[in-house]
């Protein structure tokens, strides 16, 4: 059962808004906990938007219970107008078939506007045509869920098309651990162009439809469908957050944000500062970093930033820190158009990036890169560099144009650092060091 005191710490954590689906109880609690959990967001400041079952629950089937034959319909009605409400996630990443109904022998859709979904949905918007109405996506290009559509901005497309949400939103997660035979985990892995790329597809759209797009932040350690993924480091946790901010989201989704009461909790809080290893293949130096399989039927245990007694863990207290940082920089990122993004890997040692962005002229990484992003706001030009390892700092050389721009340093992730000499020559390299998934944020103006 919610308390008042877990939106408070919540709160304190420096969240704006939290995603409560109420459903940890039996379905006749579903309506009565969602009443109280949009009450203490009121007392808190928070806002609330809910990811109920109810919201996706096909009332038009045999045996439903007579409490839910109308849903959805009733319950978004009777919260509404709730002060604290700000929208409704109707289904997390629902199939392709959730809202088709069936392919036929050709693998075209049919009754492709008419499916229980599609109804709920048309039907929450009609009653609510103020607060969010969308959708969370998986990012797959399996037919299960992009279905007859070639690529994953064709599906992408297709589905704006369809629901029209107020939002894009989607979840993938980039970093999980490799295993041996026995199952024993080896190292980690970043799948960086899936990452990279599923950011283009859906800044492209948001873009293209002049729609903001959301992105989910994995803060939660646990093995799902064959993938385990590792405890998330302060390193993780802020490459996640700022690659999506250099694409332009706005907005960011952590889950999960409480181990659930029926998960086998980790024992130990691992500490992020022990973190060791390397973007592909180097072992972890500490089993404690990412957990253990247990003997017993080789549940992997999870770990959260509230576990399951209601307790904070190092995790909360790192996303805390990046949630400061991200409100630090709110100006830079809300509502800003990105101009360009780029993605540079040293694939030889000293590999010079020379395409030249805004104010810089040449650019030197290490092995993993950076991802660059030139971004405007309200008038204000700026490039964000974000680190492209999660487990190590990296060293980079900048070369700027300081003959027709001023530059100026706005922040790295440990802080505000102090502006360059403009008086520097051409080919003059000035060195900085980026935290692990750290960032480098530069206002540039011309002269």
């Amino acid at each position: 059962m919610p308390t008042l005191a877990d939106f408070e710490t919540a709160s304190a954590c420096g969240f704006n808004a939290v995603m409560y689906p109420g459903s940890d109880v039996p379905p006749t609690q579903w309506i009565s906990y969602t009443k109280d959990a949009l009450d203490y967001c009121q007392q808190t400041g928070l806002i609330m938007i809910s990811n109920s079952p109810i919201l996706g629950f096909n009332s038009n089937v045999d045996g439903v219970a007579p409490y839910a034959k109308d849903w959805p319909v009733s319950f978004v009605s009777q919260f509404v107008n709730h002060p604290a409400l700000g929208g409704w996630q109707v289904k997390d990443e629902p199939s392709y078939l959730d809202w088709h109904e069936s392919l036929d022998a050709n693998n075209n859709s049919v009754h492709a506007h008419n499916s229980p979904l599609i109804n709920n949905y048309r039907n929450i918007r009609a009653i609510d045509n103020q607060n969010l109405v969308f959708m969370n996506l998986a990012v797959s290009y399996d037919a299960t869920w992009i279905g007859n559509n070639s690529t994953y901005p064709d599906y992408l497309h297709h589905y704006n098309q369809v629901f029209n949400p107020s939002i894009l939103c989607y979840d993938y997660y980039p970093i999980d651990c490799v295993t041996n035979s026995q199952g024993e985990i080896i190292s980690l892995r970043v799948q960086w162009v899936t990452f990279y790329n599923t950011l283009a597809t859906f800044a492209y759209e948001a873009k293209r439809t002049n729609k903001p797009f959301w992105a989910y932040c994995l803060c939660y350690q646990h093995r799902t469908e064959g993938r385990i993924y590792p405890y998330p480091t302060e390193g993780m946790l802020r490459f996640y957050v700022f690659s999506a901010l250099a694409y332009g989201a706005q907005g960011i989704i952590y889950w999960k944000y409480r181990i659930g009461d029926n998960e086998t909790p980790a024992l130990v809080d691992n500490n992020p500062n022990k973190t060791k290893g390397e973007a592909l293949n180097e072992k972890i130096e500490s089993p404690n970093i990412v957990g253990s399989i247990e003997e017993q039927g080789s549940t992997y245990l999870t770990f959260a930033p509230i576990d399951h007694n209601g307790n904070k863990t190092s995790i909360w207290y790192s996303i805390k820190k990046i949630n400061s940082e991200v409100r630090r920089y709110n100006h830079i990122f809300y509502q800003c158009d990105v101009r360009n993004t780029y993605r540079f890997q040293s694939t030889v040692a000293k590999e010079i990036w020379d395409q030249g962005v805004g104010c810089i002229r040449k650019l030197k990484t290490e092995e993993f890169g950076v991802l660059i992003s030139n971004i405007v706001n309200n008038g204000n030009y700026y490039i964000v560099i974000v680190n492209s390892d999660p487990f190590n700092k990296q060293n980079i050389q900048i070369v700027f144009d300081t003959e027709s721009y001023g530059v100026y340093d706005v922040g790295i992730a440990s802080g505000p650092q102090t502006s360059w000499d403009d008086s520097q020559s051409e080919e003059q390299w000035v060195s900085r060091t980026l935290d692990e998934g750290g960032y480098l944020i530069i206002k540039y103006t011309r002269k």
